[in-house]
């Protein structure tokens, strides 16, 4: 009876684990749809080419967000494990666009990594800047993120909202269940750091004082091609 108990403990445990993410990533497709919706509604007249470009760009990703969150739902697992050549600069300014959010991207390298879990984390924290800004009540503005690569052979990706507030706890934001914003779950920073902390790569955020946070990834060597 006690192992059947521990058994049928943690399998309460995963499974509770499981619905909690699951619920994350649901509610951040919603968002993106609300998302996608106020920016069809508020297109002006004679805007509606350039609008179509943007969506040409980012439905094709939200396509494959929502083909990963049915394969989830359908217990087939959401992720692909092999390894690809990404190209950084590319994905972070699609990702970010997907959260309706302008970024300047300082350098440039081809990482060769699983995708999944490295779009998991950028979409949490473009994520996060996007309903900062709406919070504020003010228009996003333009993001910073710089690549970079160390004598030590690593590679590093850095980024930051100028304009955003400095975080009351900063070294609360990698916890679980902890969130500075009303509605926030606090799952999604805990969730894309223990998943790329699996892959030997780093999760982290800075902060000096009266400054907004900066986010840092570190990269082994071997993952990238500069």
């Amino acid at each position: 009876i006690w192992v059947k108990t521990g058994s049928v403990t943690a399998a309460t445990t995963q499974l509770s684990r499981f619905s909690l993410f699951l619920r994350h990533d649901m509610k951040n497709f919603a968002q993106y749809l609300e998302l996608l919706d106020d920016q069809v509604k508020a297109c002006p007249a004679g805007k509606e080419e350039q609008l179509l470009v943007r969506l040409q760009r980012s439905t094709p990703i939200l396509r494959d967000r929502a083909q990963r969150l049915l394969r989830a739902l359908q217990g087939q697992g959401s992720e692909s494990n092999s390894e690809e050549a990404i190209d950084l600069q590319t994905l972070i300014l699609e990702t970010a666009a997907l959260h309706g959010l302008d970024i300047n991207v300082s350098g440039a390298a081809t990482l060769h990594f699983v995708r999944a879990p490295l779009e998991n984390a950028l979409d949490n924290l473009f994520k996060n800047y996007a309903d900062l800004a709406r919070m504020q009540r003010r228009p996003p503005t333009q993001l910073s993120a710089v690549l970079a690569h160390s004598a030590a052979g690593e590679l590093s990706i850095s980024i930051h909202d100028p304009d955003a507030t400095p975080v009351a706890q900063p070294e609360r934001l990698f916890e679980p269940f902890w969130s500075d914003s009303p509605g926030g779950l606090g799952i999604g920073l805990y969730q894309a750091k223990q998943t790329l902390a699996k892959l030997d790569v780093s999760l982290s955020a800075s902060q000096l004082e009266g400054a907004p946070p900066v986010f840092h990834f570190v990269f082994p060597p071997g993952f990238h091609d500069v």
